[in-house]
């Protein structure tokens, strides 16, 4: 079973991507620091496209279907007014680093998000560039099991996703928060 992304958790990584994105040569336009520029149903079924079924046949059994299907459907539904591709590649990122996976960002990605968009590639395309990009090793294996460990405590979670997205950033990856860190979290 996989670590979903929600409603909440898209929203509170918008708001980061618009914050990082601000004093850019490309901000996003968006109503910062709330998300009130998006669409709500569009953004729910991106959501919950990934976990359909037709009868107990589930048509994206893998975790890397599941994230391109969810790319697939943030870049083709446009749920939010601005950033819907700079969106689709970070979620799909978190996302796959939550549920064990390590993606790689390619130099070429933003160049592969815009062709889903004008192109309209299908999921195996884009499931092919995520084979290319994407590892598993016992180290992300672990780091996703922390994640499923820590999914109770909220405080630890936050911390844990905003660290996430500052290494995409960054293009480093951070599996485990340390020790000190976590003590810190905890006091909240």
């Amino acid at each position: 079973m996989d670590i979903a992304l929600t409603e909440r958790l898209i929203k509170a990584i918008y708001i980061v991507l618009i914050g990082v994105y601000k004093k850019s040569d490309n901000p996003i336009c968006s109503g910062f620091p709330r998300v009130d520029d998006l669409n709500t149903s569009m953004l729910r079924v991106c959501i919950q496209r990934p976990y359909n079924a037709f009868g107990t046949k589930i048509l994206y059994p893998h975790v890397l279907h599941k994230a391109s299907v969810f790319m697939q459907s943030i870049v083709t539904f446009h749920p939010f007014i601005d950033g819907n591709k700079r969106m689709s590649l970070l979620c799909t990122s978190y996302y796959l680093h939550v549920n064990g996976y390590m993606f790689k960002i390619p130099p070429n990605a933003d160049e592969f998000v815009i062709k889903i968009a004008t192109d309209d590639l299908d999921i195996n395309t884009i499931f092919n560039w995520l084979i290319k990009y994407t590892t598993r090793t016992p180290i992300t294996t672990f780091g996703h099991l922390q994640y499923k460990f820590i999914l109770g405590n909220k405080s630890q979670f936050l911390f844990l996703l905003f660290e996430k997205i500052q290494t995409v950033f960054n293009k480093i990856f951070v599996i485990l928060p340390s020790k000190k860190k976590l003590r810190k979290m905890q006091a909240f």
